[in-house]
């Protein structure tokens, strides 16, 4: 599929790298969305982090507390060094306590939660609850750790 085959999302003409949308591939978008009751809206750029990123954190929140991360930092170094994860933002453990804020990622997840209830994934580590009711930060877990 794609422009060696010209067909795909895109339909090319003979010689051109012009993508064109392909009318089949819409229409079988248009039919699956009637099928399964989706209406068709746009999707903010947060929205699309939000969806991918709060998830992965709330994750991350699991692990330290079940344990199998001592710190959050042990989180974020695999994610730095092993998953490619951007530099600059310090990890997903950071980026959640510095640029999203812990009370924010919370109610975030509260909001998908209540928009998907059957989703695991959406509901909030009891970690992050209790964190975010006592105020504390991700600096305090693992203070004792021996790694």
């Amino acid at each position: 599929l794609g422009q060696k085959t010209g067909a795909g999302w895109y339909r090319y003409e003979p010689g051109s790298r012009t993508a064109i949308p392909d009318p089949r591939v819409q229409q079988m978008i248009h039919q699956y969305r009637q099928e399964h009751g989706f209406n068709k809206r746009n999707i903010s750029s947060q929205e699309i982090v939000e969806r991918c990123l709060f998830p992965l954190i709330n994750e991350g929140f699991r692990i330290l507390d079940e344990g199998i991360a001592a710190r959050s930092l042990d989180i974020d170094v695999i994610y730095l060094f092993g998953y490619g994860w951007p530099r600059h933002t310090g990890g997903p453990m950071y980026y959640a306590e510095k640029v999203i804020g812990l009370e924010n990622l919370l109610r975030g997840l509260e909001k998908y939660q209540s928009q998907h209830p059957h989703h695991d994934y959406w509901h909030p580590s009891p970690l992050l609850r209790n964190m975010v009711a006592k105020g504390t930060s991700l600096a305090t877990l693992g203070a004792d750790s021996k790694l």
